[in-house]
């Protein structure tokens, strides 16, 4: 099971994830949904899914505006691109380069209201605002140069919350880092000043470490735990680390923080699937063999609708042909759950729709759209 420790040191809140390697019955003690009843599942429907024609490389951001709108920035594409709301493609918004309305890397998007769309650009430490129907802005702030990604927080204030990468050291020895840090900090209305600057400190994403003559490698993981942070429309953010069901809610205008978890079934990583990757990447094949065995991360991804609803995506056990996404209160009320397609990850939510990423059959990113059938219509 995965314990999470909060802790406040200098005004700060500390989330420490320590992973205890152990497995439950929760058949026994907790019965297989500890947080729901037997009776709490709700129906979807496929509404969309993403043309063919439509090639994404690999999906970095999404955002779904009030009128049905998504924004998507890809790898494969410089700019933004829009698609109507059931997916097909009408425009791109800006293009690659450092002027006005362009971008080098785009790592965040996120609808504002009004429907204006912020992008943030981590390369250029920049945010730019678009109006709603416009392709073109010149309502762009340059942040601090500690900003990773950055988001507008909702409610009443128009502060930002802010995310700093504090990675790994070269250094070796005692002195080298065996974990890196995320900082979320908040900065002022005008994404400039900081305001506080350090409301939640988590550990960074499980990541493979190869240090070799003073110089240092770094790998992604594949069985890594990561962070999510989700922003809340009614004001503040949820936190969880794919290691636990565990959610922190912040809520920064009231300086409130709450947090629920449930425990969930350990899932161990088979010997092929690291056999597997270590035939793929031989370079960090030591790295990987050194903590075996795995357990896969219970935890798949977050999102959060505009009734403040947060959803959790769980991962089943293998070969399921589909996983449960839970919907939570802010204080942890479990409303519902529905049956998405294994692998499929939600990526945004509205009050009856779930817009998330899937692969087809030759490993490509497709989009894809389910119309939850909430049970009171």
């Amino acid at each position: 099971m995965n314990h999470f420790i909060l802790t406040r040191v200098g005004g700060a809140l500390l989330l420490a994830l320590a992973h205890v390697a152990c497995s439950e019955d929760l058949s026994r003690d907790h019965g297989a949904r500890p947080w729901a009843s037997d009776d709490s599942w709700t129906d979807v429907q496929l509404e969309a899914v993403s043309d063919a024609n439509t090639h994404f490389a690999s999906i970095i951001a999404l955002a779904v505006g009030r009128h049905g709108a998504v924004y998507v920035a890809d790898w494969g594409h410089p700019g933004v691109l829009v698609l109507d709301s059931l997916l097909a493609p009408l425009t791109t918004i800006g293009r690659e380069g450092e002027g006005p309305g362009e971008f080098v890397f785009r790592t965040n998007l996120q609808t504002l209201p009004g429907d204006s769309l912020l992008v943030f650009d981590s390369r250029m430490k920049r945010v730019t605002v678009f109006p709603e129907g416009r392709h073109d802005s010149n309502r762009m702030t340059v942040v601090p140069t500690y900003v990773s990604n950055l988001w507008r927080l909702g409610g009443s204030t128009k502060k930002h919350l802010a995310l700093s990468l504090y990675l790994f050291s070269a250094n070796e020895g005692p002195e080298a880092d065996e974990e890196g840090n995320n900082v979320y900090s908040i900065l002022d209305e005008s994404a400039q000043a900081m305001e506080l600057d350090s409301i939640l400190v988590v550990p960074s994403i499980d990541a493979l470490v190869v240090r070799e003559s003073g110089g240092i490698a770094v790998g992604e993981h594949p069985f890594g735990r990561e962070g999510i942070v989700r922003v809340l429309p009614s004001g503040g953010f949820a936190y969880v680390n794919t290691g636990a069901l565990s959610v922190t809610v912040v809520d920064v205008d009231e300086d409130q923080t709450t947090s629920f978890s449930y425990p969930t079934v350990s899932t161990p990583v088979s010997s092929e699937h690291v056999e597997s990757f270590t035939r793929e990447q031989p370079f960090f094949a030591k790295a990987l063999q050194e903590r075996a065995p795995y357990t896969w991360p219970p935890v798949v991804g977050l999102a959060v609708d505009d009734r403040d609803r947060i959803w959790v995506g769980l991962r089943g056990q293998p070969g399921d042909e589909n996983w449960e996404w839970a919907a939570f209160t802010r204080d942890g009320r479990h409303v519902g759950s529905v049956r998405l397609p294994s692998g499929f990850r939600v990526q945004v939510a509205t009050s009856d729709k779930l817009l998330g990423v899937a692969s087809d059959e030759l490993d490509v990113p497709q989009l894809r759209i389910y119309r939850v059938l909430w049970n009171d219509g």
